[in-house]
């Protein structure tokens, strides 16, 4: 007797705790898509908490694409064992569902995201071959919003190996497409691509300043993105807050101090009030350099101590 009615309790509990399934629209899958897309530029938490509202779908669709992109979002963590654990679940559910186009433009996507998580992992000649093949799928399908991601990210994989100029042209060739084919986009991603390619074109025409420091010129059109990038980026917070950053150091370059110092006293501001311990240690580290710069070691010191209490204070917290 003891047994069954053990047995009917485990079958009871097992019952309660198992994630119950549903049935979602279409709409409601495209919203959830732009969901999470979008918190791949800041919210990675929130992200993973649309996948998992994507992951009570029964259609295998719905499962591969909520495990593929949290996989990415996982890499964004740097949790890589969940990413790869993720990757490896949304190919098994891939893998169940019938041939179609948008079988053929899901394969694509996941191509995307595992190239993006190579290229996280610095691993550009795996990040290359995926969005190699997955531009290959896209244009078979004429998924021509999904061509622009692959072309932005392949730039990116060239700005990595030193390929500044290839990069900048792709990047510009893909603003301009964006421009002419605007009505293709809805407003959100319309946005959210032009807040990417802005703030990618910054940090390629810094990254190429920094290996050409002769061409002044490159700070200028860094300049000009890194506005144009936080224009575009009041709704995606860590594009914002990493052109404004850039932003920052380009005024530390061309030695336009009073700018430099108010963006940088911003980026602080905004970190201490959101409890953003990377971006504060950063923005006072930044303040330091900058007040050395100008041989004002006392003030230069109070902005180093901070980073170093806060450095102790991690450590002490591991």
């Amino acid at each position: 007797m003891r047994l069954i009615i053990s047995f009917l309790f485990l079958l009871i509990l097992n019952t309660t705790v198992a994630q119950p399934k549903k049935e979602l629209t279409e709409q409601e899958y495209l919203e959830l898509q732009d969901k999470i897309r979008f918190s791949m530029n800041g919210n990675f938490d929130e992200g993973l908490k649309y996948a998992a509202e994507l992951q009570k779908s029964s259609n295998n669709e719905h499962l591969a694409f909520a495990y593929g992109s949290g996989s990415y979002l996982y890499q964004l963590k740097n949790n890589r064992a969940k990413c790869d654990e993720w990757y490896k679940k949304a190919l098994e559910y891939y893998n169940r569902i019938p041939e179609s186009v948008q079988k053929i433009n899901l394969r694509a996507y996941l191509y995307n995201y595992r190239g993006l998580t190579e290229w996280k992992r610095k691993n550009f000649s795996n990040a290359l071959s995926n969005y190699q093949e997955g531009i290959k799928l896209s244009t078979k399908t004429l998924d021509v919003i999904q061509i622009v991601k692959f072309k932005s990210n392949i730039a990116l994989v060239n700005e990595e190996v030193g390929n500044y100029e290839l990069a900048i042209r792709n990047l510009r060739q893909n603003s301009i497409f964006l421009d002419k084919n605007e009505s293709l986009y809805e407003k959100d991603q319309f946005q959210n691509s032009k807040s990417n390619i802005y703030t990618n074109l910054g940090n390629v025409y810094e990254g190429y300043f920094m290996k050409a420091r002769g061409k002044l010129f490159l700070l200028d059109s860094a300049e000009y993105f890194y506005k144009r990038a936080i224009n575009y980026s009041q709704n995606y917070l860590d594009n914002k807050i990493t052109s404004t950053l850039s932003l920052g150091n380009i005024y530390l370059y061309k030695k336009d101090f009073k700018n430099a110092e108010r963006t940088y006293f911003d980026i602080s501001m905004y970190a201490k009030q959101n409890n953003d311990d990377y971006y504060y240690r950063i923005a006072n580290y930044n303040l330091g350099d900058l007040y050395h710069s100008l041989k004002n070691y006392d003030k230069a010191l109070v902005f180093l101590k901070k980073v170093d209490s806060m450095s102790v204070k991690e450590k002490k917290n591991r």
